[in-house]
């Protein structure tokens, strides 16, 4: 990886890494009906990381970031973000 990579990487994980913080400390108590929502979704984007799709040139993606952004917008606290960290997680681990 350049420098430049590296430096991208590392703010982009930075500003992640602050935006949930800023999530938790805005509202750290969770709503009722949100948990059900996200374990749902968080499913659906188990489901959709395993069915990936090949591009040209032999590049395989996946359409997980459709629920995950549902989660989000259904969901906006931090227990989506957790939820989705937790599956993309597992999902890196299950795939090695």
């Amino acid at each position: 990886m350049t420098t430049r990579t590296r430096w991208f990487v590392a703010l982009n994980v930075v500003g992640a890494l602050l935006c949930a913080g800023a999530l938790y400390a805005v509202g750290p108590s969770v709503p009722e009906g949100v948990i059900p929502a996200v374990i749902l979704l968080c499913c659906l984007g188990l489901v959709a990381e395993a069915l990936a799709v090949w591009h040209a040139n032999s590049v395989l993606g996946s359409v997980g970031f459709i629920p995950y952004l549902a989660a989000a917008l259904i969901a906006p606290h931090s227990s989506a973000s957790v939820g989705v960290v937790a599956v993309r997680v597992l999902t890196v681990l299950l795939s090695e």
